[in-house]
């Protein structure tokens, strides 16, 4: 099974996001959906007596997945740009995901990265994040991640910062991609330049309690579909692959 086959298999799951008591101003919605717009993700709006003011719900038709505030939202995917990421101006170990985007899993979305779209692209990089903070906090498993070109750490400082701090701790971090830079840091590098691995984005933690992956292929230049998932199953296939294809 190829990485682009774990995307395919995703499914056509929904979840819907109901902003509750909103006095967040109307841009901010409009920036909300804005970004879930062609997503599986429905955008609602209620009043409730009994909940606080700008908070976000998460649910999938039958119960709530989790609660965020919308200010929380807004912080990390939709007043920022992607310059947070790549200069490093948020250090891996502030890195806070809220629940909301976080359980927005096994879903398939559909993202064009800049200067196609500002902000469709921010919700997998956070993702991706997201997880290398995880690894960073358990200090334990293994951690594959696949730039598409190595390089990608030399263009990037904040990519760079983030697997320099990575590579000092207990982690075992594989890197996968094009070899266009030999990466100077004490990680295993396994450079391929073969068209899985160009056209392929995963962060995969196999950690001893806890797994998680963002995968993402690009189906176009600039435009990629992908998704994350929790699931010990797929996470360990994922890495199986990775292990048996490219090692």
């Amino acid at each position: 099974m190829r990485l682009d086959d774990f995307v395919r298999h995703t499914g056509d799951a929904e979840r819907t996001l109901t902003v509750v008591n909103r006095t967040e101003h109307d841009a901010v919605q409009e920036m909300l959906e804005s970004l879930f717009a062609d997503q599986p993700v429905r955008i609602e709006e209620a009043t409730r007596e009994d909940a606080d003011s700008n908070l976000v719900v998460l649910s999938d038709g039958e119960e709530v997945l989790g609660v965020s505030t919308m200010e929380s939202v807004r912080d990390t995917v939709l007043l920022v740009n992607s310059d947070l990421y790549i200069t490093g101006t948020r250090d891996v170990d502030e890195v806070a995901t809220p629940t909301v985007l976080a359980g927005l899993d096994e879903l398939t979305f559909s993202v064009r990265g800049y200067p196609d779209s500002n902000r469709e692209k921010l919700l997998l990089v956070e993702m991706s994040r997201h997880i290398e903070a995880t690894a960073r906090q358990l200090d334990d498993g293994v951690l594959h991640t696949g730039f598409q070109h190595l390089s990608r750490m030399e263009d990037e400082r904040g990519t760079r910062r983030v697997y320099e701090r990575l590579a000092s701790s207990d982690v075992d971090v594989h890197l996968y991609g094009v070899p266009d830079y030999a990466p100077e840091i004490d990680v295993h590098v396994h450079g391929h330049d073969d068209e899985e691995i160009r056209r392929s984005w995963v962060v995969a933690l196999e950690g001893a309690s806890t797994a998680a992956a963002l995968l993402a292929v690009e189906t176009a230049r600039n435009e990629w579909n992908g998704f994350w998932t929790y699931d010990a199953d797929r996470v360990s296939s994922v890495g199986s692959h990775l292990r048996e294809t490219y090692w």
